[in-house]
């Protein structure tokens, strides 16, 4: 069932927002907010149901999603203003 999306994060300037689709996995991905918003054609990150997950999320610049796991972990995803593409992807829906 496709849910969502749902706002998990906003940036300390309003300017990005961090969303999530409910699938079969939980896609989060960049928008920018604004009347000509738009949304980023990568995901940032993937969890699957049993796996790792995201406990909470933050902007910690403009430049930059930080995500707290389960494992205790917190990852840093850098992603480009323009183009919203994330200098990575935390991909945990194919491990």
């Amino acid at each position: 069932m496709d849910a969502g999306p749902a706002t998990v994060a906003e940036s300390g300037d309003g300017r990005f927002t961090l969303v999530a689709y409910d699938r079969d996995h939980r896609h989060y991905v960049l928008r920018t907010t604004g009347p000509f918003g738009r949304e980023g054609r990568t995901d940032v990150a993937c969890t699957a149901p049993g796996g790792v997950q995201v406990r909470a999320v933050r902007f910690p610049d403009g430049r930059q999603v930080a995500f707290d796991t389960s494992d205790g972990l917190t990852w840093q995803v850098g992603f480009s203003p323009g183009s919203l593409r994330p200098t990575r992807v935390l991909d945990w829906c194919t491990r």
